[in-house]
């Protein structure tokens, strides 16, 4: 749902901010920027997302006690969120510019022309690396934050407020990195 809602977002804002000669390139935007940024995006934040939905009903003692089960777990859908948020993120776009902004088909093969290896391997390094530091933050502060007795709407922005800058700036250093 989160890719779904970021793959509209996103397409919708292209296609109002670019000029005509750049909408024609709108599914090389889709696909591109949906392997690089966005898929690795939505991953992280299902992933925070569903961390703190789990820890919110349990006592501090329950999330001490599970928090390494849970983790490994949430580790090991890192990856393949990426790819599901890939996949949605791109037929998501690719939908809307077929249907409401009606171009043709043949921008299947416009938009999957410009992927390469190298934007999947870009897009699975940032999430790896943002699972990493989600993973850390939860190790970390979970308990804490369980401990301090807030409503499920607090925890959310409060984690929301802390990580955003924190993910985004390792994203950044982490794309910059492996594009070089």
């Amino acid at each position: 749902m989160i890719a779904a809602a970021i793959g509209v977002l996103t397409t919708l804002q292209f296609m109002v901010t670019a000029g005509p000669g750049l909408r024609t390139r709108a599914a090389q935007f889709v696909f591109h920027d949906t392997l690089r940024v966005l898929a690795p995006a939505t991953s992280g934040s299902a992933l925070l997302l569903a961390l703190v939905l789990w820890a919110h009903p349990l006592s501090a003692r329950e999330v001490q006690d599970d928090r390494r089960r849970i983790l490994r777990r949430a580790a090991a859908v890192a990856l393949p969120g990426y790819l599901v948020a890939a996949i949605v993120g791109i037929v998501v776009g690719l939908s809307l510019l077929i249907g409401l902004f009606q171009q043709g088909l043949g921008i299947l093969g416009l938009g999957s022309s410009v992927v390469t290896w190298r934007d999947v391997w870009t897009g699975g390094t940032t999430t790896a690396g943002d699972t990493l530091l989600i993973l850390f933050l939860a190790q970390r502060y979970a308990v804490r934050l369980q401990a301090g007795g807030m409503s499920l709407p607090a925890k959310l922005i409060l984690v929301v407020t802390v990580t955003v800058g924190l993910r985004a700036t390792v994203a950044l250093v982490l794309a910059s990195l492996v594009s070089l």
